[in-house]
């Protein structure tokens, strides 16, 4: 039998010296799990017609050799738990770890907003930079496989993340207006979950307490009764992170640095286009509710974008493209041209825009660093615009607008009129 941790690298063998009649008859051999030979045994066959016990007999040897077992460690190879972005109504996903057989790990699912577990059903205990938290225990079965590797795999929930639940105070007829029980959690920006908000409706917090403690302005009309329930939902990342246990390695497909890997839950991103003046009211913002990451031609059911006072908008029917109209009355005196060139649009290149937050993706120098911040990746290009009404107390200013694709990310594009005109 071979130590502790070593195999037998041939067969062992006998070794006479001037010996005849000594034999060895192999009757069995045990081997691992990779076929290593870790023991031999034999019966000793002795042939002899003489007295055994003569002075001066010869001895015999059994040759052998043995080398120590490789460390061969398991290792998990990749992870796969489809897109990125989970629907902010909530969805299950069905995650699988891949890996060499044997490999065992931990598994934890960690909200970024407070690395609280998102896992229910966990098996086991982890100690994280988190803390001591719930986590799911697998190893990657034994396989038939040649190239011994397989997987394991698990259904994971990914519900809202609703950060408030509460009831209406007063009922709503048609209003934006909002009073609740309580708002606290409530923050602008979040989305406005009812049974009365139908048809795929998405409606969100503008102002929180415009009119005393407990009350709320959203963006979209809505009827319902006092008492209706309402949630509450907001993005959220969730962390993946996989420990290891001994024996067992990240492969290099892993991020090594915490967090193995994100998911991250948006809800639907809003396009805010404002425009400001110190020569006329403001008027009203035009805002338009996407969906995350779509094409603006994949959207045609959905309602468009919404006016806003002295800002008229005309959907077109494919509803990623529409027309603004702003009806703009001078504070004083008559409007006229301040620069020609302007107001001017671009989608790459910020200094050549007079839209705030025109640019949806990053610009990166040579060297790599981020030079101009993207608006989250929302991509629209405003064209044909055109002024009428100068040289009068009343300007109307026109443009189309195509949407060419929804990013992640709330966005508010801003027009500053005053360059272009003045009174």
């Amino acid at each position: 039998m071979a130590n502790e941790n070593y195999f037998f690298s041939s067969k062992p063998y006998l070794k006479k010296l001037n010996v005849k009649n000594v034999l060895l008859k192999q009757t069995s051999v045990t081997r691992d799990s990779n076929n290593k030979a870790t023991a031999y045994y034999y019966d000793v066959i002795f042939k002899s017609n003489v007295n055994t016990f003569i002075e001066g007999q010869q001895p015999v040897f059994i040759e052998y050799k043995a080398v120590e077992l490789p460390i061969i460690e398991s290792e998990i190879t990749h992870v796969s738990f489809g897109d990125t972005i989970v629907s902010e109504l909530g969805e299950t996903r069905p995650i699988k770890i891949f890996g060499t057989e044997g490999a065992e790990f931990d598994l934890t699912i960690t909200k970024s907003s407070d690395s609280v577990s998102s896992i229910v059903s966990g098996n086991t205990k982890t100690f994280t930079p988190y803390g001591t938290i719930s986590a799911i225990n697998k190893k990657i079965p034994i396989t038939s496989s040649i190239i011994k590797s397989g997987f394991c795999e698990f259904l994971q929930d990914f519900p809202m993340n609703i950060t408030a639940s509460t009831t209406l105070s007063g009922a709503m007829s048609n209003t934006t207006a909002m009073s609740v029980t309580s708002n606290a959690g409530v923050a602008v920006g979040d989305r406005v979950i009812m049974g009365q908000i139908t048809g795929g409706k998405i409606i969100k917090v503008t102002v929180l307490n415009p009119a005393g403690a407990n009350t709320l302005t959203v963006s979209g009309n809505i009827t319902a009764g006092n008492s209706s329930n309402v949630k509450f939902i907001r993005s959220e990342t969730y962390d993946i992170n996989i420990y290891p246990k001994s024996g067992t390695t990240l492969g290099s497909n892993i991020n090594q640095i915490k967090p193995n890997f994100t998911i991250k839950q948006h809800i639907s991103p809003t396009l805010k286009l404002a425009l400001t003046s110190s020569h006329c009211t403001n008027p009203g913002n035009v805002k338009y509710v996407g969906r995350v990451n779509k094409f603006g031609t994949e959207l045609n059911t959905i309602s468009g974008a919404v006016s806003g006072t002295h800002a008229v908008v005309t959907n077109y029917s494919t509803k990623d493209r529409f027309k603004i109209t702003y009806t703009l009355a001078a504070t004083s005196s008559i409007w006229r041209v301040a620069d020609a060139t302007l107001p001017k649009w671009s989608s790459t290149d910020s200094t050549a825009s007079s839209w705030t937050n025109s640019v949806y993706k990053d610009t990166v120098s040579k060297y790599g660093a981020s030079t101009v911040a993207g608006n989250g990746g929302t991509h629209i290009e405003i064209f044909n615009i055109a002024a009428t009404g100068v040289s009068s107390g009343t300007l109307t200013l026109t443009m189309d607008v195509i949407i060419k694709k929804w990013g992640t990310e709330d966005v508010t594009m801003t027009l500053d009129l005053d360059p272009a005109y003045d009174t």
